[in-house]
């Protein structure tokens, strides 16, 4: 029992933590992508989702966007198309 209560304990920390570090090579990767002329956002999109963290920002970040035009929820998967 103790043991179910440690994990519980552990997913409440994990779950109340607000910002997690996105990942230093992800992340250089992306720039790079970023700044270069000839990569497609596919790329990007493939790298961002490399790292849940980045994804979940990005996730976030085009919901905000795609909900500033519309009135209602949008299914899950609009705003994953987005990235592709």
């Amino acid at each position: 029992m103790a043991d179910q209560d440690l994990k519980t304990s552990v997913k409440g920390q994990i779950l109340s933590t607000s910002d997690l570090p996105t990942l230093p090579s992800v992340l250089d990767e992306v720039t790079k992508l970023v700044d270069d002329p000839n990569s497609s956002t596919e790329q990007v999109a493939k790298v961002i989702s490399q790292d849940q963290v980045l994804s979940a920002k990005v996730l976030k970040w085009l919901t905000r966007q795609f909900m500033a035009f519309r009135e209602e929820s949008p299914p899950f998967s609009m705003p994953l198309c987005c990235l592709a």
